[in-house]
């Protein structure tokens, strides 16, 4: 019988003690015996054969379901099938590989996407640190005139108006804010300003100094994080071709997996799927 045949049903004919069989294939009438071997474990990857095992009888039949094309039941998805419960590491190590694989490049992308905000925040500190020209001490704003300035804008009245001096003078004691403001004078001059509490704002100040050292450290940490992860992708990748390569060997080619994995929906071969 061909490697393309397509089967009518599969039978495992067992002994009377149940615990072994004999497979045969049926297709158009002829029959093949294909393998014989403990029945444990196919019980185990079929949930069909656990059904049909329960409610007894020496015998396992499976069939696809009827009125429909069934291009994947054919003696060589059978043959696949034996293969993969003799040795389901072949094929169940390549699907391990491909799963850690897509795990670490949702983990170097998550690092790489941390690691490029935090250079984002270092490079608006510096820039922060530059505006404020490095130093620590926040600007403080021209708010008030001295006495030689005072003395600059008064001295043109007194040299016009040299008899209203004592007015003048009463009169700025008594209403300096006044006196100012109709001289095109700034703010007042508060004694107190020097000492003043200065409210903070942000991006007033410079980062510290540590809290520099901290991000270069914290992106150090993650830059080393990354290589480990992408030679860890890389080794994988490697296991993965060798795998790959055993997977065929053994006769799981990707022309034909979606043959077999049709055959596990249908009769329930939870492993293979």
């Amino acid at each position: 019988m061909r490697s393309d045949a397509r089967l009518d049903s599969v039978v495992f004919q067992l002994t009377p003690t149940r615990t072994r069989f004999d497979l045969v294939l049926i297709a158009n009438g002829r029959k093949e015996k294909f393998a014989s071997g403990l029945l444990k474990p196919f019980v185990a990857h079929l949930k069909a054969a656990q059904d049909q095992i329960a409610k007894g009888g020496y015998s396992i039949t499976l069939e696809p379901s009827s009125g429909f094309d069934v291009p994947w039941f054919t003696r060589g998805t059978v043959e696949r099938f034996v293969r993969f419960v003799s040795t389901p590491e072949v094929l169940e190590r390549v699907r391990t590989l491909e799963s850690e694989i897509l795990q670490l490049e949702d983990a170097i992308a998550i690092q790489s996407n941390d690691s490029l905000g935090l250079k984002s925040v270092e490079d608006h500190g510096r820039k922060l640190t530059e505006s404020n020209g490095g130093s620590m001490t926040p600007h403080q704003p021209d708010c008030f005139l001295g006495g030689l300035e005072w003395i600059e804008l008064f001295l043109p009245f007194i040299c016009l108006t040299c008899h209203s001096l004592p007015y003048l003078f009463i009169y700025f004691c008594n209403m300096p804010d006044t006196v100012h403001q109709l001289i095109g004078g700034r703010a007042n001059y508060d004694p107190d300003s020097a000492t003043a509490i200065v409210v903070y704002k942000p991006g007033s100040n410079p980062t510290p100094q540590i809290q520099n050292e901290t991000a270069a450290h914290e992106e150090n940490s993650k830059v080393q994080l990354l290589r480990v992860l992408e030679t860890r992708k890389t080794m994988l990748r490697k296991e993965q071709a060798m795998a790959f390569a055993r997977a065929v060997a053994a006769g799981f080619d990707i022309d034909n997996l979606g043959y077999l994995i049709a055959f596990a929906e249908r009769f329930g071969a939870a492993r293979l799927m």
